[in-house]
């Protein structure tokens, strides 16, 4: 049930998740009431032809990326000149006229795959910025984020969260669909239609949000497909924060020069920003209080998969990933 908080405002709820068609979601209030025309409001949403669409992965750097973003686009080094992620959410929106009112260049945000996204964002080949991480620290940020949040059991244990979200062995079903930049898409066994991407999906594991295994599939060929598209993996950025971020501002086409760079750098540096980034997740935590950053480390799934489901977690890999080439780091010297 829904609560409020000592100040008035609603805390909600993002578990249990709703189930729709294939997938689960977080139980945002316009999802619970009809998913349907969520979905479809998101794909009818009124782009601008300079707005970046920030797409992530839960738990790949969401927040990160999204301050360092605002930093290139506005041009400053001052945290949180930009509202807080779930104001500019588009899975979570209910009124998408609140972000009309923006007279700067907008930054919008999605957890959705390729096929969810505004069908005018992606027919103007507006910017689309594509945040990954390697998915076993993924699974372990995600899973020590949702046991803070509200309506999840405090209990919740890591081998309850690897059965449920990780294997979800009782789901399995393998289908073929193609969708254009427009995001359509037809039935297995159709032809495939002129100019339509392929994907040969199955869901026998992780469906929160289509499943971690689709999203990336999803995204990855887009990457690939579109110039518009730019990939960002947390470790490059975090191994390489300069680099990656000299990308982005290329990508952006945003003015920068080295020593910019060097500044933006180095106020977005993990430990840093968990001090000084504006955390509206609070809004979803059990206690109210911010759990959005944890140790931002590359490596940590090692404290949290036993040997057994590593490498069972491998073997699923090597089949769902296969002609995919992603070079995630898992560990580092």
């Amino acid at each position: 049930m829904e609560k409020k908080r000592a100040d008035g405002d609603l805390q909600l709820a993002i578990y249990p998740f709703i189930e729709y068609e294939d997938s689960t979601y977080f139980a945002w209030p316009c999802l619970k009431e009809n998913p349907a025309k969520q979905f479809q409001d998101i794909k009818n949403f009124d782009s601008r032809e300079n707005d970046i669409l920030l797409c992530t992965a839960p738990k790949t750097g969401t927040h990160w990326v999204h301050e360092i973003i605002s930093m290139l686009v506005d041009h400053t080094t001052e945290y949180n000149s930009r509202d807080a992620t779930l104001k500019i959410h588009l899975d979570f929106m209910t009124d998408f006229q609140l972000l009309e009112s923006e007279t700067r260049r907008r930054i919008l945000h999605s957890h959705l795959p390729w096929s969810f996204l505004p069908s005018k964002h992606k027919d103007e080949k507006a910017k689309v910025v594509y945040v990954n991480r390697n998915p076993k620290d993924r699974h372990a940020s995600q899973y020590n984020w949702l046991k803070q949040m509200n309506g999840v059991p405090p209990d919740f244990t890591w081998k309850q969260y690897y059965e449920d979200m990780v294997i979800n062995g009782n789901q399995f079903c393998i289908y073929t669909y193609y969708w254009y930049v427009t995001g359509a898409t037809s039935e297995a066994g159709s032809a495939n239609p002129s100019g339509a991407l392929e994907i040969t999906t199955s869901f026998w594991w992780d469906r929160l949000l289509t499943g971690w295994f689709n999203y990336t599939k999803e995204m990855t060929k887009a990457a690939r497909s579109y110039k518009n598209v730019h990939c960002v993996l947390f470790e490059d950025l975090k191994l390489h924060p300069i680099e990656t971020i000299k990308h982005i501002a290329e990508f952006l086409e945003v003015p920068f020069d080295d020593q910019f760079i060097a500044e933006v750098a180095d106020k977005n540096v993990f430990r840093k920003l968990k001090d000084y980034k504006q955390d509206a997740s609070v809004a979803v935590s059990r206690n109210y209080k911010s759990v959005l950053f944890r140790k931002g480390e590359i490596g940590d799934w090692k404290n949290w998969f036993t040997v057994s489901q590593n490498e069972q977690f491998d073997a699923m890999y090597k089949k769902e990933m296969k002609g995919v080439e992603v070079d995630f780091i898992y560990e580092t010297q």
